[in-house]
């Protein structure tokens, strides 16, 4: 009797310890799907969040560039634009200025303001930037023929500036006047002006011209015709 009892509780133990060890190995083999199974979609829908972010990213910064490569683009363009419709309005200044004034006859006797050509005995020419003294300089104005004594007249309406002279030792052309109209400044050698301030109208007497010949005899006598600024005043004429 207790032989079977014996046997009897053996075999409930082995039966208890192979349902135990189902369970266990059900158990494990379930725990990594299940592991897997709620892991894995989370990690991928995680990843594939991160890649939409990334991507969304890469789509911003690409419209930020394209942004940057428009206003920079856009930039140079307005500049030039500016920059050119300003040169255009200083060339149509210039242009309009310089249209405005020209040179009415200057001295009696050449109503058409007949330039000096080339004088012999080394007196050069009478155009701009003729060369002066061998070469070392350049004439800086305009010869307008004018005969000893002649009358000077205003060329346009002008603004006596006060006395201008060509030379820094005295003789007897060393004189001279400064004229202005409509910002520019001119002067005019080899006269003795009747005043050196005041204003007068386009044709009436300013002066008369200095002899020449008892400087520079046998030179073509003329009104010496220069730029404040030093610059060509030819266009004037």
């Amino acid at each position: 009797m207790r032989t079977a009892i014996l046997l009897l509780t053996a075999l409930v133990s082995a039966v208890l310890s192979v349902e135990q060890s189902s369970e266990d190995l059900d158990l494990f083999s379930a725990e990594p799907r299940a592991e897997h199974s709620s892991e894995s979609p989370e990690d991928q829908d995680l990843f594939g969040a991160g890649a939409m972010v990334q991507s969304v990213e890469q789509s911003s910064e690409s419209t930020e560039s394209s942004e940057d490569q428009d206003l920079f683009s856009a930039e140079p363009r307005g500049e030039q634009s500016s920059e050119s419709t300003e040169a255009s309005k200083d060339q149509d200044s210039f242009s309009a200025e310089s249209e405005l004034l020209k040179f009415g006859a200057l001295c009696s006797g050449n109503p058409g303001n007949r330039r000096r050509g080339c004088d012999g005995r080394g007196y050069g020419c009478g155009h701009y930037g003729a060369s002066r003294a061998g070469g070392k300089r350049k004439h800086l104005g305009l010869d307008i023929v004018c005969a000893d004594g002649a009358t000077v007249y205003a060329p346009f309406d002008v603004v006596l500036g006060g006395r201008a002279v060509p030379y820094t030792k005295n003789n007897a052309i060393n004189d001279g006047v400064n004229l202005g109209r409509q910002g520019l400044c001119f002067k005019l050698f080899y006269v003795k002006p009747d005043k050196y301030s005041g204003t007068l109208r386009k044709g009436q007497r300013l002066g008369k011209l200095l002899p020449m010949q008892s400087v520079y005899p046998g030179i073509t006598s003329h009104i010496h015709v220069q730029m404040c600024d030093k610059t060509d005043p030819t266009k004037y004429f």
